[in-house]
């Protein structure tokens, strides 16, 4: 992500019905308490799986309903501002692009 290693791991065995899942950026360890929280922070860093198997697809046989293909423009605007939001470059072109406009206003 942005050039930094990430691991994810998940673990889920029978015999004790233990799950756990951790994540881990850079030299960062993201991992939680909750599994819920560090989906969100996976979700954060990296592009959440839903948003994924929206925008993604492999062939005819995996297009379904409430794919990006099916979105109003308002959706897929929402969806790939999802996918922009975190990447560095994205950022940087924004506050750019916000500094100019502030600029223009000023003149």
């Amino acid at each position: 992500v942005n050039g930094e290693p990430f691991v994810v791991e998940r673990v889920a065995t029978r015999k004790t019905k233990g799950k756990s899942l951790s994540f881990t950026l850079g030299d960062r360890d993201l991992t939680m308490q909750e599994m819920r929280l560090t989906q969100e922070a996976i979700d954060d860093a990296l592009l959440p799986a839903q948003l994924l198997s929206a925008v993604a697809f492999h062939g005819q046989h995996t297009i379904s309903v409430g794919s990006i293909i099916d979105s109003t423009d308002a959706q897929m605007k929402e969806a790939m501002t999802r996918v922009v939001r975190s990447m560095e470059l994205w950022v940087q072109a924004s506050a750019e692009a916000s500094s100019r406009l502030k600029d223009t206003k000023l003149c």
